[in-house]
């Protein structure tokens, strides 16, 4: 079956459909390295520099349905790896065999037993210069990497937008292409090559999605891509096309992604796309989450200096929303959000990277303003804490008030991190 029909094929028969098709369908070999001239650094793993090639244990990935083999080994990342051999543990009052834990991602990482015998927590934080760094305990950051442009005076022209962990595989999307790494962050591969500067990633039932400014993809290997590029149109109607940015979530069963390009907001529920014009009075919009059964999104307005400053708008449903700006009566002045996470019992948002305070709400549209110590950009849940960063200097806190520096990035630190999530990968 030609390419061509195979997408053809997938857009007509909805989520499950478009997995089970598309993986049947000629596959596009995705096994570019990764290229740059800036600098990288290592803790306890190779170390590249001069933008040397990156691979996964001295071959490329093949797209033939085969898993991805990392050259036997598993990496180290600064330090002993946790071995999985002749040990067995309890879960859900079982004995686990951890001879039974995957050998390579993908795996699902959905399942209870899998997560606790045979994966560690992660965090990787990316951003400005296509700069990145992974973390096992959010105190020690390792396979670093920093490639500024030199062409660029500004390197949020040249940065990765967004970073996702699922099914063991970490993606990173951005103005590098669309990266994927099985092996813990050590090494990655291009599966896309282009300027992703508008692009959000999310893990929605199986598939990993891509919403950017130069298409929609979707995968669930990292090998195999389903593939509405920007001139083609996605199931329900609409351009692969879409702004997005880091405001993209996942809640039950909707994708939903947002623009900071215009009031503009697009769903998947599995079988076909929507978009959905909020209208002026909800300006730029900045990010996106999902707690306590509903949808959240925040605006990037602030400091009273426009009627949306302080935007945050909640939706059961992803469709009808109740919007609260600063201007609204009865608001708090001053709200000013950065970025946001559901921890599991609450939201904390940001403020950015130049306002010390945080937010913390348990319904999205209710918050409580707190200072604290060090103005912070993005951050992640991690580990019954967070980690997040202030530029390129790295940070974890126990409440969201009092961080402690656990790391400066590598190069130049006006370029630093801008996003940063969290997830699982096998030991």
């Amino acid at each position: 079956m030609a390419r061509a029909n195979c997408i053809t094929v997938c857009r007509v028969a909805g989520l499950a459909g478009v997995l089970s098709v598309v993986f049947g369908c000629a596959s596009k070999s995705n096994g570019s390295a990764e290229t740059g001239g800036g600098s990288t650094s290592s803790n306890g793993g190779a170390t590249s520099n001069g933008g040397a090639m990156s691979s996964n244990g001295g071959s490329t990935p093949s797209n033939g349905g085969s898993t991805p083999s990392n050259g036997g080994s598993t990496p180290s990342n600064g330090g002993s790896t946790p071995s999985n051999a002749g040990s067995t543990s309890s879960s859900g009052g079982q004995a686990f065999d951890s001879g039974a834990c995957p050998t390579a991602p993908p795996f699902d990482d959905t399942d209870p037993a899998v997560l606790e015998n045979c994966t560690v927590p992660i965090a990787v934080a990316v951003g400005n210069g296509l700069r990145r760094a992974v973390s096992l305990d959010g105190q020690i950051w390792s396979h670093e990497v920093y490639l500024p442009d030199s062409s660029l005076t500004d390197q949020n022209e040249n940065s990765h937008r967004d970073v996702l962990i699922a099914k063991g595989l970490i993606v990173i999307v951005g103005d590098g292409g669309v990266l994927v790494s099985a092996d813990k962050g050590e090494t990655f591969t291009v599966s896309h090559v282009g300027r992703f500067h508008d692009a959000g990633l999310a893990y929605f039932q199986g598939a990993i999605w891509v919403v950017s400014n130069l298409g929609t993809f979707a995968t669930s290997d990292g090998k195999v891509w389903l593939e509405w590029p920007a001139d083609a149109m996605v199931p329900g109607g609409l351009p692969g096309a879409f702004g997005a940015n880091a405001g993209t979530v996942v809640g039950g069963s909707k994708l939903l992604t947002v623009s900071n390009r215009n009031d503009h907001a697009r769903v998947f529920d599995g079988t076909a796309w929507t978009e959905q014009t909020f209208g002026a009075d909800y300006g730029s919009l900045s990010q996106a989450a999902f707690g306590n059964g509903n949808f959240l999104i925040l605006g990037d307005g602030c400091c009273d200096t426009s009627m949306f400053a302080g935007l945050r708008a909640t939706s059961p449903n992803a469709t009808s929303w109740t919007l609260l700006t600063n201007a609204s009566s009865g608001a708090a002045p001053n709200f000013r959000f950065g970025d946001v996470v559901w921890d599991g019992t609450r939201f904390l948002a940001s403020a950015s990277q130049y306002d010390k305070r945080s937010f913390v709400s348990s319904n999205g549209l209710d918050w409580q303003a707190r200072d604290t110590n060090v103005a912070i950009g993005p951050l992640t849940a991690f580990q019954g804490g967070y980690v997040g960063s202030q530029s390129a200097v790295l940070y974890r806190s126990t409440d969201g008030i009092t961080w402690t520096m656990t790391q400066a990035g590598i190069g130049d630190q006006k370029w630093g991190f801008s996003r940063i999530r969290a997830g699982h990968v096998l030991r």
